[in-house]
């Protein structure tokens, strides 16, 4: 399973700084694009959210959804896909934005979902 509630920030914290975010982020774009397709329906079936919006909680496995998994204490941290979502804003401000487009081949602004 992928803990998102510290582990997956963990893994790319430094690299920004680094200047190895293109290098190493090509994963992480396209899990994030994933994770928020499966966010966009347990926000909508846990919390009524039907504006486009998305969550994801402490745990996700492959199928990546965003629904509660785990123990209650660790699971109800709704804010887990904020927190992903944070660390691919916080790594382009290390990098140029046109770096991010080749590193996953696709538009960079539906990783974070969209305000339309």
């Amino acid at each position: 399973d992928y803990h998102l509630n510290i582990n997956l920030q963990m893994m790319y914290w430094g690299t920004g700084p680094a200047a190895l975010g293109p290098a190493t982020h090509g994963p992480l774009w396209p899990f994030v694009k994933e994770l928020a397709e499966g966010g966009r329906v347990a926000a909508a079936d846990l919390y009524g959210c039907t504006a486009g919006g998305w969550t994801t909680h402490g745990f996700t496995d492959h199928t990546l959804k965003g629904h509660l998994r785990g123990e209650s204490h660790w699971a109800l941290c709704a804010t887990c896909g904020l927190w992903t979502a944070l660390l691919l804003f916080e790594n382009l401000l290390f990098s140029s934005p046109n770096e991010w487009g080749k590193a996953d081949g696709g538009d960079d602004s539906a990783a974070a979902g969209s305000t339309e």
